[in-house]
């Protein structure tokens, strides 16, 4: 019943065009006509992101798109109606009319593409060589972009267009890399949804750093998220932190002191890799956890001038130094042990927990894991530790 439904209105659809639109040459005539006709599983997928791109209101979708088709392209429709497209507003208003992505595609072999970007064609002879144009349109290379194939590259003063990552791959293994010298321009799509020409050596290297401090900022925050958005004021003024570059970006600006009239909305919800939940209402300890993540032992644990609420660790207790695990009988011995070390070294050290420390009343204060350390080293009130 469905597939009769489509079939007549877009036969409607067609014909409401050709009665409406004397001048408009978008939709060529409908018939019955296989002949050379094939179902495409890639046409379905290349009609699905069409739509979302319209339903989501994007501007200049033929940036989004990875190719154009060289029209006239014919294509059919729930194996019922053929219609001939004329070219790229066709093809819109075709799926404009259609209200959902059930619809079954088939398209006339043997039909061309193009990749305007980069000034390419393409012959499409069967359904294998669309598919696999489809799925290499955007191949992940690294973490903030995707290249958008086909590519063109200089081997020996010869060009070449690559169209895919796995022929690249192999150019790359047969030949000296520095002897494949890239042609621009080249399309980036950034993870942000954005495409980006890239025209020069210059452009793709800028591109990679930015990359670089991206990775930077995610790795300050490898240990734990924030629950994003979360709010702020910033001179009386309410606004939201979206993610980790913004958060990292703010809390330099507030450390610095060049804007004292930034007030962080507690309580955040911070997320560690595991999944575990905590609700901080403090700012030394979301430094902490999204600056300094386990690194803040290194200002404490090693100078042994611990917090003012502490007057000293329990011994005997252990810690792991670079993967072994190394047993102090006493201060003294765990002071001597650290002396002569450097900052590198200290970064592969961690306590084993739980860990026992004096209260300044010598109270007994265990402590089960890291994050109870930290709320230990950035306690504000002495006594309420005492109380606990």
């Amino acid at each position: 019943m469905k597939n009769l439904m489509t079939y007549f209105l877009l036969i409607i659809f067609s014909f409401s065009i050709f009665l409406g639109c004397e001048n408009d040459d978008s939709i060529g005539d409908n018939s019955s006509n296989t002949e050379n006709i094939q179902e495409s599983a890639s046409l379905e997928d290349f009609m699905v992101n069409f739509r979302s791109y319209l339903q989501n209101e994007e501007e200049d979708i033929e940036d989004l798109l990875c190719f154009d088709f060289i029209y006239p392209i014919k294509l059919q429709f729930d194996e019922q109606l053929v219609i001939t497209i004329e070219n790229f507003e066709g093809l819109k208003e075709i799926i404009e009319f259609q209200s959902t992505d059930n619809t079954k595609y088939g398209i006339k072999f043997p039909f061309q593409i193009s990749f305007p970007k980069v000034g390419i064609t393409k012959d499409i002879l069967n359904e294998d060589i669309f598919e696999e144009t489809i799925e290499n349109c955007n191949f992940e290379t690294e973490e903030c972009f995707e290249v958008q194939f086909p590519v063109q590259v200089n081997i020996y003063g010869s060009p070449l267009i690559i169209y895919s990552i796995d022929q690249y791959e192999d150019i790359i293994e047969e030949y000296d890399e520095q002897d494949v010298i890239n042609i621009f321009p080249v399309i980036v799509r950034m993870n942000t949804g954005e495409i980006r020409i890239i025209e020069n050596n210059q452009q793709l290297e800028s591109l990679l750093e930015e990359c670089e401090d991206d990775e930077d900022n995610e790795a300050q925050a490898y240990c734990y998220t924030l629950d994003f958005p979360v709010e702020y004021t910033i001179n009386d003024n309410e606004d939201e932190i979206e993610n980790h570059g913004q958060l990292l970006g703010l809390i330099e600006t507030f450390i610095s002191g060049n804007n004292d009239n930034i007030e962080f909305d507690f309580p955040y919800t911070v997320i560690s890799e595991d999944d575990e939940e905590f609700e901080i209402e403090d700012f030394a300890l979301l430094v902490h956890y999204i600056k300094f993540c386990g690194d803040f032992h290194l200002e404490t644990a090693f100078d042994f001038s611990y917090h003012e609420c502490i007057s000293s660790l329990k011994y005997p207790l252990q810690m792991t130094i670079s993967g072994n695990t190394v047993t102090f009988q006493n201060q003294t011995q765990h002071e001597n042990h650290f002396s002569d070390y450097d900052e590198e070294t200290i970064e592969n050290v961690e306590y084993v927990y739980p860990i026992t420390f004096y209260l300044n009343n010598q109270e007994e204060y265990t402590i089960e894991n890291e994050i109870e350390y930290a709320e230990l080293i950035f306690a504000e009130d002495c006594e309420e530790l005492i109380e606990d």
